[in-house]
C-alpha cells in the first residue's frame, strides 16, 4: 500500500466487475490499471471506469482465496454489482480490511477471520 495526500492505494494486481448474487463471476475484469484508493470519505475502485462510493454505500467487506487470487470484494448496498481487487497477498489485504473496519464499514467473517489470523501473527 502507499499512502498519500488522496488516500491509500492498494496495491491490486487485478480487479473484476461481478454480481452480488453469484461473485465469483466476474462481467469486466483489467490487469491493466486496476484501483483500490482508499480515501477521507469514499472509496475510489476502477475495473475499467474510476467510481466513488461513500463508506456508507458499502454493505459488506469480504475476503475471497483461492489459488492465485487474493481478493478484497465490495458488496455495495442497492446494486447488483460488486468490485474485487486481487491483491495477491493476503497481509496487503488485511491491512486494507483494517482500514474498511475503521472507516465504519461490516466485514464478513471471513474478512474478520483474517484480521483476527494477522493480530495472532502479530503481522499489524
Amino acid at each position: 500500500m502507499s499512502k498519500d495526500k488522496d488516500g491509500v492505494n492498494v496495491l491490486l494486481v487485478a480487479a473484476f466487475a461481478g454480481w452480488k448474487a453469484i461473485p465469483w463471476v466476474a462481467w469486466a475484469h483489467s490487469d491493466i490499471s486496476p484501483l483500490l484508493l482508499l480515501q477521507k470519505h469514499h472509496v475510489t475502485c476502477r475495473v475499467v471506469r474510476k467510481r466513488r462510493h461513500a463508506y456508507d454505500e458499502i454493505e459488506y467487506v469480504d475476503f475471497r482465496k483461492t489459488l492465485g487470487t487474493t481478493n478484497i470484494v465490495l458488496v455495495f448496498k442497492e446494486k447488483l454489482t460488486t468490485f474485487s481487487g486481487n491483491t495477491a497477498n493476503a497481509k496487503l489485504a488485511a491491512e486494507a480490511l483494517e482500514i474498511f473496519r475503521q472507516k465504519g464499514c461490516r466485514l464478513s467473517q471471513r474478512a474478520q477471520q483474517l484480521l483476527e489470523q494477522n493480530a495472532m501473527d502479530g503481522s499489524f
